[in-house]
């Protein structure tokens, strides 16, 4: 009982001296954060000790497995990482805090400056803009003008009416016209000529291949 009583004793008392040198607490005291870079490297640092305290922790419970009071011992333990775990949250929310306020202050710096680029711009937009309409109301007024000035377009001249053929004209147009017919007669005798002879020269292909398809035959026959 005195090896386990004072074990605990040890326990807490290096809790109570660990406490005292927590490096979070001496590096990265509540309020001290203040810039991004302070932020980047507390975060880091509380992820560091989150790690390390997790393998203290393990620590700690093997040796409470060696002593009679193992539940008080692991619940010490327990206690002991959880206080220190919660500093490496304070850490961690108050770098958080920062990096959103710095963040915000940014975008409220843009949006500033966004603001007076525009009013600085707006006299300038506005000249612009009136020279704009200006040259418009010229441009208008110039093709009301040239539209004024323009002369009356004439009235087209009536189509004259067609002249009359002669008698020479008429008969040459309608012997043009019985040419072109007998031509066009004589073209489609010569193409339907053509179609016969060539449905007969088939025609005595088809036949001296059956022929000649019966001879084969016959021969290939036993006598």
């Amino acid at each position: 009982m005195k090896t386990a009583g004072a074990f605990v004793a040890a326990l807490l008392l290096a809790a109570a001296a660990h406490a005292a040198e927590d490096p979070l607490q001496r590096d990265y005291a509540a309020g001290s954060i203040s810039t991004r870079e302070q932020a980047a490297a507390a975060t880091q640092a509380a992820g560091a000790r989150a790690g390390e305290l997790e393998r203290e922790y393990a620590r700690a419970m093997q040796r409470c497995a060696t002593v009679v009071l193992v539940t008080s011992c692991q619940d010490d333990a327990r206690r002991r990482r959880d206080a220190q775990l919660r500093e490496v949250e304070r850490v961690r929310r108050e770098a958080r805090a920062v990096t959103r306020r710095l963040d915000a202050e940014a975008r409220a710096r843009e949006r500033a400056d966004e603001e007076a680029h525009r009013a600085a711009a707006a006299p300038q937009r506005a000249e612009q803009a009136a020279k704009s309409r200006a040259a418009s109301e010229a441009r208008q007024r110039a093709a009301e003008q040239r539209e004024s000035k323009a002369p009356t377009p004439r009235a087209p001249k009536a189509a004259s009416p067609p002249q009359e053929l002669t008698a020479e004209q008429r008969a040459a147009n309608l012997k043009h016209l019985q040419d072109k017919q007998r031509a066009a007669a004589e073209y489609a005798q010569r193409k339907a000529k053509e179609r016969e002879d060539n449905a007969r020269r088939r025609e005595q292909r088809r036949l001296e291949r059956e022929a000649e398809a019966k001879k084969r035959a016959a021969a290939a026959q036993p006598n």
